[in-house]
């Protein structure tokens, strides 16, 4: 079993972020910028945003990550052509390429700064790790099961759907708050487009939380986390475009 070294929390709000360098500032500016296309139901612009986004990653460096596997999720969710899915193939190899990367990274313990703690990590190092890693694991399990459910979305398989929503045995109170509601609300058919607007202005203020700080997240959990954040969500898309008998009477 890899385990990884001990880092420090002190408890500053700053100290588990990355500066940005120049690729990542691109990064979020053109994710940011396509979700914003994508509220104006604008899906050739979008596109054009995340695919800069994913030509600035890979100039880096980048596939290996959890951004590389959200920005091609992206782009395969704003594909025009609803029975082409070979985009969510790239998807799919990205998301496991960070699956194994999760199994073979060293886990760096967190401990905080008291010399109780320490001594408390350090005596139970291989289950701390253990579940640290677990954690990692589902995190990135679910990039892949939206990914999935995006592949669905996008081929019209919609008879399938319902049953992949409710599949999914992880918990979703991993996944950001308007993430969760949508797939909750997907999965009950509730989606329409009242509410598909309002989620996706709150993943909007996400996306642009981090983009008013002074750096994305540096460790692989909260890196994930913020990831999971990014991911467009067809079914999402979907509703925002085709406004469903309900929201009509309404208005």
């Amino acid at each position: 079993m890899h385990i990884g070294l001990f880092w420090l929390d002190l408890g500053l709000n700053g100290g588990d972020s990355l500066p940005l360098g120049d690729h990542l500032e691109i990064w979020l500016d053109a994710t940011l910028a396509g979700f914003l296309a994508w509220r104006e139901l604008d899906t050739t612009a979008a596109a054009a945003h995340w695919r800069r986004a994913a030509a600035c990653l890979s100039a880096e460096g980048g596939p290996a990550t959890a951004f590389h596997a959200v920005t091609l999720n992206n782009l395969a969710v704003a594909d025009t052509d609803p029975v082409s899915i070979s985009g969510f193939h790239d998807v799919s190899a990205a998301w496991n390429a960070v699956l194994r990367r999760v199994t073979l990274e060293d886990v760096p313990l967190p401990a905080r700064s008291s010399v109780f703690h320490l001594r408390l990590a350090s005596q139970h190092a291989e289950p701390f790790a253990a579940f640290l890693r677990r954690r990692h694991l589902a995190l990135a399990g679910l990039g892949l099961w939206l990914s999935e459910t995006n592949a669905r979305a996008r081929a019209s398989a919609l008879e399938t759907l319902p049953v992949h929503l409710h599949a999914n045995d992880q918990p979703l109170d991993t996944l950001p708050t308007f993430l969760e509601r949508a797939v909750r609300m997907a999965r009950d058919q509730t989606l329409d487009r009242a509410a598909a607007c309002n989620l996706l202005t709150a993943q909007i203020e996400h996306i642009h939380s981090f983009r008013a700080t002074t750096g994305l997240p540096v460790t692989l959990s909260a890196q994930l986390e913020a990831c999971l954040g990014f991911c467009a969500f067809a079914p999402l898309a979907d509703a925002l475009a085709r406004p469903g008998d309900r929201i009509t009477r309404e208005t």
